[in-house]
């Protein structure tokens, strides 16, 4: 699900950017920066599993505002007027947008992966009848109730 999604979030991340930064960067600056977003993005998400997704992405949305505000100290013409306000705009904007597509396109692709889950492929047309269940969870509870270091009888006469 990881891959998947985070393969159909790239280009709308891309576009995202793109609509933000555009009218603040050259090309060549925008698609630097694209690569060191997209990079952010891939890390923090996969060490942010334990959150949920509107805090999950929040968080990854904010994180890379340093990314944001170092490319464009560096890159912006110097201040004058509103150019800075723009930038700060700019960056608003992106958070906001990134964090609600991102958290929005998680919990699709979770959702739709859960109801088509088929669980004959993984673990076998035997395990998905009822009997077969039952007789799998009464042994699991027989092994994991007995005390330590006690071999296990089940199966056995």
């Amino acid at each position: 699900m990881q891959n998947k999604f985070l393969t159909n979030i790239k280009p709308r991340l891309e576009f995202v950017t793109e609509e933000c930064f555009a009218t603040l960067l050259p090309i060549d600056e925008l698609e630097i920066l694209q690569k060191e977003l997209w990079s952010h993005v891939v890390q923090s998400f996969s060490s942010s599993t334990t959150q949920d997704p509107e805090d999950r992405f929040d968080k990854i949305a904010r994180s890379a505002q340093s990314i944001l505000v170092s490319t464009l100290e560096h890159h912006s013409p110097p201040i004058q007027d509103n150019n800075s306000s723009c930038g700060i705009a700019a960056i608003s904007e992106w958070k906001v947008r990134v964090a609600k597509m991102t958290a929005s396109s998680f919990v699709e692709a979770r959702e739709k992966m859960l109801s088509n889950l088929d669980t004959a492929n993984h673990l076998g047309i035997a395990l998905c009848t009822k009997s077969w269940a039952f007789l799998c969870t009464v042994a699991w509870y027989t092994i994991l109730l007995q005390p330590r270091g006690q071999k296990s009888t089940v199966g056995r006469s």
